[in-house]
């Protein structure tokens, strides 16, 4: 739906968000939460959770940890 739009997979031992100039970064919810600081101390202009149920509850710390990566827009997706 956005060719030309770069992505980049933040996941495995060489992750890394250097260099990042736009477009979509994908992870996972365990990278996510173990990379927690890493992606707070970003801006992003959008966060989008697929498979919201594992941000259900509000107390989990996959909720919490996402709940850090500021964002002026947020989208969760499930279903």
């Amino acid at each position: 739906f956005a060719p030309g739009v770069p992505v980049r997979r933040f996941h495995g031992p060489d992750r890394t968000l250097d260099d990042l100039t736009g477009g979509f970064v994908l992870t996972t919810y365990g990278t996510m939460r173990s990379a927690a600081a890493a992606l707070a101390g970003r801006s992003w202009s959008m966060v989008v959770a697929d498979e919201a149920q594992h941000v259900k509850n509000p107390y989990s710390a996959t909720a919490k940890a996402l709940r850090t990566i500021p964002s002026p827009a947020r989208v969760a997706l499930t279903g």
